[in-house]
């Protein structure tokens, strides 16, 4: 070890392990350090060593033009360490150190002292006590997908499945329990269905959104509940609105980090109405009961964010490290359950129809096969849409070949109808911005 860095080391009360490079079994915990240079100067650029150097990345976020340190400076500067041995320590030599987002979850760090036969272990609380704020909280590297998911292994569970079972799923709104027995019901009078809806001051400024909106295509103004069932919207579309607004509602996790959530849902809902529209001259689809499918695929992630909001959170702040590994990988990991079989469990002690039981189940598995396949399968298709806008958790906007063969779809007016709805995209932020209040 220098001199320099183990005095440094004893002057921060740090407490270190020196281990020899037969010691390094894993190179999980282990640190790189890589000097970058322009015309401002130098400065370290660390991360875990599973994870490879994006400059562009960095200089985007920097506004800078740095580029790999040339050999002399590396000499000049780093003359007691060898280059390739450079601890990620920049304060040792009065310079700027940034370390990348990924290290937040490394338990302890272990990095070169001067040399690539010896190492140095310290606590991630002494390293971050040793570093500048500033140096942290950016994402300037990329992963190999392999030693993303082992990154991802050794992460702790925050919530196990002993925990699950100690919790009760909450319960139905009371609104929301009429609603589906009014759906369920073939003789309900649009006036009965008026009284319910009437009864939840939330609900009925909903609707009349709803049927004002230039989504339903009517030019007037619609302001009574009667109105916008006879003559917008219709009894089936009004009680799959409804009922999806209700059982959206019916979850109350804190407001942080679920916007996305409720924007997601509604432009899902949207396009997989579209998409069942696009389908129903060849397949038996109901348009709302796809509407109400889509809206409600992700119950799950409410139910995750309610019963556990701590482990939600750190959940998402996982999701913008490990970019290359499916979100609901990393749910299983620090939840012990993923969004789909949460919310497939909630809708189904609700009672919710099958159809949209199997998309909250299946709309991420193309494979699926089964009873209401098909709803799962819009659902997935509008999905896969999104993520060409940025929206959801799909990591690719393929549509996949064989669901294109299956229902006789193509891809490019598939892809013309769906960009037709996100025409509609600022009311349908407005709708999300309304159930998110």
């Amino acid at each position: 070890m220098s001199s320099l860095l183990e005095s440094f080391l004893m002057r921060q009360a740090v407490h270190f392990t020196v281990l020899t490079r037969k010691q390094i079994t894993s190179q999980r915990n282990l640190l790189k350090a890589i000097p970058l240079t322009d015309t401002l100067g130098t400065l370290l650029a660390v991360f875990p060593h599973s994870h490879t150097l994006d400059i562009a990345a960095l200089n985007k976020l920097l506004k800078r033009q740095l580029k790999p340190s040339p050999p002399a400076t590396i000499t000049a500067l780093f003359a007691d360490h060898k280059a390739e041995a450079i601890p990620p320590l920049g304060v040792l030599y009065d310079m700027p150190t940034m370390v990348d987002k990924s290290a937040d979850w490394l338990p302890a760090l272990v990095f070169c002292c001067g040399d690539k036969e010896h190492y140095i272990q310290i606590s991630k609380r002494d390293f971050d006590r040793i570093l500048l704020e500033e140096s942290r909280g950016l994402s300037f590297t990329t992963t190999d997908k392999t030693n993303a998911e082992n990154d991802l292994n050794v992460l702790p569970t925050l919530v196990t499945r002993d925990d699950w079972r100690g919790q009760e799923l909450p319960v139905m709104p009371e609104t929301a329990i009429r609603v589906l027995n009014a759906a369920n019901d073939p003789d309900i009078s649009i006036g009965s269905l008026c009284q319910i809806i009437e009864s939840d001051p939330v609900l009925t400024a909903q609707i009349l959104r709803y049927a004002n909106s230039p989504y339903f295509g009517f030019s007037g103004t619609v302001d009574s509940l009667d109105k916008a069932v006879g003559m917008i919207l219709g009894l089936n579309t009004v009680k799959n609105i409804a009922l999806g607004v209700l059982v959206l509602g019916g979850l109350k996790p804190p407001r942080s980090n679920i916007k996305p959530i409720y924007q997601h849902a509604v432009h899902t809902a949207a396009l997989s109405q579209e998409i069942a529209r696009t389908l129903s001259n060849e397949q038996q689809v109901d348009q709302n009961s796809a509407y109400i499918a889509g809206l409600l695929h992700n119950m799950g992630k409410l139910v995750l964010a309610t019963m556990y909001p701590d482990a939600w959170k750190q959940t998402l702040k996982l999701q913008k490290i490990y970019t290359d590994i499916p979100f609901y990988s990393i749910e299983r990991k620090i939840m012990s359950m993923d969004h789909m079989e949460a919310g497939w469990r909630l809708l189904q002690n609700w009672n919710l129809p099958a159809s949209v039981l199997i998309s909250a189940r299946e709309h991420h598995n193309p494979g699926y096969q089964g009873e209401h396949d098909i709803y799962a399968h819009i659902v997935l298709l509008a999905n896969r849409f999104l993520a060409r806008h940025g929206l959801g958790d799909e990591l690719t906007d393929e549509f996949p070949a064989s669901m294109l063969l299956r229902y006789r779809l193509d891809n490019d007016v598939l892809m013309s109808n769906c960009e037709c709805i996100m025409n509609e995209t600022d009311y349908l932020n407005d709708m999300a911005r309304q159930l998110a209040a």
